[in-house]
């Protein structure tokens, strides 16, 4: 049985890769978890609208305009 070791190197004519400097772009896993949280809170934080209940009182106030004494909404 043949060794491994014994077997020729092969050539390969390829440039080896050269690390760089990291861009100022990259994201580490870090901020993009920060940036994540930061984003969740900030749609925590904004206001709820609610066009339903805007909607809603449009159309109670129909109502009532037809309907003054007989209705009553709570």
């Amino acid at each position: 049985m043949e060794s491994i070791l014994d077997e020729n190197v092969p050539q390969i004519n390829t440039s080896i890769l050269q690390p760089s400097q990291p861009s100022k772009y990259d994201r580490t896993p870090e901020s993009s978890i920060k940036s994540g949280f930061k984003r969740f809170n900030d749609w925590l934080s904004t206001p709820v609208k609610r066009p339903i209940n805007n909607e809603f009182e449009a159309f109670k106030k129909k109502i009532m305009s037809l309907y003054p004494k007989q209705l009553k909404f709570e």
